[in-house]
């Protein structure tokens, strides 16, 4: 081998192992989600949301703790707040990337009002429940019907009585489990992502620029391969065809996290008779919609409540 050839060689050895640390390193990114704890969510509130954790619970009862074992024997940690009245409905919440869940605190008065019990867990790899990797609604979906299951269980719920509740990649998530065989009342899904390769690349371009797409097939290559999924099943724009339960979508037009293109190609899949998209133009960043307006985004889910399911426990008209 002559000289020239072993320089060419040597800079192809260098450029394999840049192109793999630098998808080793995104991988990271995406499989392990960072910042996670409740006590951090709890002193962000003010921040956020321009209320106190203890403003936010104050109508709510001391939550109960459970856990539950998901398929692959991952340990699901959250709360019920169990309803004094005796409507017979369940709500359980599905938080964002790299949150609590304490982070979906902000939307419980919407069905405290309506009589129902509460529901929150902490996904996998975040907070106080247990797992490996995340894996964007894949795995996630099936915690989420490991929690429903246990709520029948030990409140005597029907699928007709519990609805699920979803926010950005909780919302991603809700949508994927709306295409399994179960059949709960409704969905809300809040700015979710239309599939996996959308969430991280919008992102990505964003925050590292475009040659960041040069090494994608890499970074997801490393990602199937460290989870063990395919990341292609992570499709809520796929899955909202299969989807038989009435949904609320709602996305702000001024989104900087999560564009919300990702959510119209989403509605276009779903079935329109049962279904509404709000297209909101509040002036709102992601998932902020309830902070920004909640009197008028209870409005449009009590309304979408009673024209697309009938009734849900006691929400008014």
């Amino acid at each position: 081998m002559n000289r020239l050839s072993k320089i060419l060689l040597s800079f192809l050895v260098l450029f394999v192992v840049a192109m793999m640390s630098m998808g080793w390193f995104f991988s990271n990114i995406i499989l392990f989600p960072q910042n996670t704890d409740m006590a951090e969510d709890i002193g962000l509130m003010p921040e956020k949301w321009g209320m106190t954790y203890e403003e936010v619970t104050a109508q709510l009862p001391t939550p109960i703790d459970f856990s539950v074992q998901s398929v692959d024997e991952v340990t699901i940690k959250g709360w019920v707040y169990d309803h004094p009245d005796t409507a017979r409905c369940a709500v359980i919440y599905s938080h964002g990337w790299g949150s609590s869940r304490v982070g979906m605190l902000k939307f419980a008065d919407l069905f405290w009002d309506c009589g129902c019990d509460l529901i929150f867990y902490d996904h996998r790899m975040h907070s106080e429940s247990g797992g490996i990797v995340a894996t964007a609604g894949i795995k996630e979906k099936e915690d989420l019907l490991k929690v429903t299951e246990w709520v029948q269980d030990n409140y005597g719920y029907v699928d007709q009585q519990i609805a699920w509740f979803g926010e950005s990649w909780g919302g991603a998530t809700v949508l994927q489990a709306g295409a399994t065989d179960k059949d709960v009342a409704f969905i809300v899904a809040d700015s979710p992502f239309q599939d996996w390769d959308s969430a991280i690349f919008e992102r990505g371009r964003r925050q590292y620029g475009e040659w960041m797409m040069m090494i994608a097939p890499a970074i997801m290559g490393l990602v199937d391969w460290r989870a063990e999924v395919d990341h292609d099943e992570a499709n809520p724009k796929e899955a909202a065809k299969s989807i038989k339960e009435p949904v609320f979508l709602i996305h702000s037009k001024g989104d900087k996290a999560t564009a919300s293109y990702q959510s119209e190609n989403i509605a276009k899949n779903l079935p329109t008779a049962t279904s509404e998209f709000h297209h909101t133009d509040w002036g709102s960043d992601h998932v902020q919609d309830i902070i920004t307006r909640p009197d008028e985004y209870r409005a449009l889910l009590y309304r979408f409540i009673q024209d697309k399911v009938g009734t849900f426990g006691t929400c008014p008209e």
